[in-house]
């Protein structure tokens, strides 16, 4: 690994990008079958750019109390996204979709809109376990419910 690291051809990452790394970005975008990737150093990071890019600030986000975005990363949320956080009990990173539910804010004027719940797979507190499939797709389809029209728009009016 630091033979190949050695000999890695390298770039300015600011001025014209690594070849490396775009390389390697490209490959990702390939496996998934998605026009790009971004390659970034944590899962830290790549944490904070999904909240970044999924929210806005004043926007509140749920996730499980014993996940890496809470215990973790410094308080982030709040204070690179001004995020505010509803924190739900877990078991082994699986939210119930009662309990999120529950905590999901319809977008009113004094209120924080929900725009995101968030899931750590795997989930590092309880030594890496997966989230099973169904726990997602569970979380997935109450999402859907949230944002239809027909109820009411994760952003508002």
């Amino acid at each position: 690994m630091r033979r190949a690291m050695a000999q890695a051809e390298v770039g300015d990452d600011v001025l014209d990008g690594d070849p490396t790394v775009r390389r390697l970005e490209r490959a990702a975008a390939k496996l998934l079958g998605v026009e790009g990737a971004l390659f970034v150093p944590s899962g830290t990071m790549a944490n904070q750019v999904a909240l970044g890019a999924w929210t806005r600030p004043g926007d509140q986000v749920v996730l499980a109390a014993d996940g890496h975005i809470v215990l973790w990363e410094a308080g982030g949320a709040g204070a690179l996204h001004g995020l505010q956080t509803a924190t739900l009990p877990s078991s082994c990173g699986v939210l119930t979709p009662d309990a999120i539910r529950a905590a999901l804010r319809p977008p009113l004027t004094h209120r924080p809109p929900t725009t995101l719940v968030c899931v750590e797979e795997t989930h590092g507190e309880s030594g890496g376990r997966l989230v099973p499939l169904d726990a997602l797709r569970a979380v997935h389809a109450l999402g859907q419910e949230a944002a239809s029209p027909c109820t009411w728009t994760a952003r508002g009016s």
